[in-house]
């Protein structure tokens, strides 16, 4: 189902009052723990409503369901008991390395598994885990004028909005549909937590790099033209070391600037990501 302005506006509010309502009724330590819990739930809601993509672990678009949901109940586990970082990667390892062989397979176990399964697997989990190693590490860099969170949020906004544009390029419009609405809900915590300085999470770490890898995957999977500019958008969480190099005043406008360029210098990738699946769909 084509996603109406209105439809896609609805995630992106409602994603900021969830976690402004827990600000004020829990206050701010329970805010930070609970709050990005909304997220989520925003997004399976809003993903079940708009697409309604069935939730059979079989098919590429109801694994993306499954996914979500198992990145928020682990990552909601890490927030709350588990403190420990090697702990943390070991558990984030195992929760991509299960992501990855349910894409791999088309569900949990099949009847037999090929060469070609097992050689999507390890694919799979090394670009999923290079995801949730990229995204982690942006969330801990050193940021000019803005938070390391807002500028990783930003970031991660923008590989959605990207992952939308490639499938609408592609004609899938369910795809494109859930990639629109996962850039409103990050843009609504982006706002959240910019105006309380909340840091990113792991919960929000595992559910947004779940999130994107199986929306990638089943791009991939059901258009396989789309495969160069699903990795071309994959470069925008790297923008922000070229945006870096730009030089700014030492003043309070400097905090609208930066954001600004680093949406500028992704553009590059996003532009470059629909331009080469328009060609390699037309050759």
């Amino acid at each position: 189902m084509p996603a109406s302005p209105l439809a896609l506006l609805l995630p992106f509010v409602i994603s900021l009052l969830i976690p402004l309502g827990l600000r004020f009724g829990l206050g701010a330590e329970r805010a930070q723990r609970f709050g990005s819990i909304g997220a989520p739930l925003v997004f399976l809601i809003s993903w079940g409503v708009i697409v309604r993509p069935g939730w059979l672990a079989y098919d590429p678009l109801g694994r993306i369901g499954h996914i979500v949901v198992g990145g928020m109940l682990l990552g909601l586990l890490l927030d709350t008991f588990i403190q420990r970082r090697v702990l943390v990667i070991a558990a984030a390892a195992i929760y991509i390395a299960v992501c990855a062989w349910m894409e791999a397979v088309g569900g949990v176990w099949p009847k037999q598994v090929t060469t070609g399964m097992f050689a999507a697997f390890v694919v799979g989990a090394a670009v999923g885990g290079g995801l949730l190693w990229r995204i982690d590490l942006l969330r801990r860099s050193e940021q000019p004028y803005i938070a390391s969170t807002t500028a990783t949020l930003l970031q991660l906004t923008l590989m959605a909005a990207s992952l939308a544009l490639v499938a609408g390029v592609a004609e899938d419009v369910p795809l494109r549909a859930g990639a629109m609405i996962l850039a409103a809900v990050i843009a609504g915590y982006l706002v959240f937590s910019a105006v309380f300085a909340l840091e990113l999470d792991n919960l929000m770490v595992l559910v947004l790099g779940g999130a994107l890898f199986g929306i990638a995957w089943a791009l991939v999977e059901r258009n396989h033209a789309a495969a160069p500019g699903v990795a071309l958008s994959g470069l925008i969480l790297f923008a922000e070391g070229t945006a870096q190099r730009v030089s700014l005043p030492k003043a309070g406008i400097s905090r609208i600037l930066y954001p600004l360029i680093l949406a500028i210098t992704a553009l590059g990738p996003i532009l470059l990501a629909a331009l080469l699946t328009y060609a390699v769909r037309a050759t």
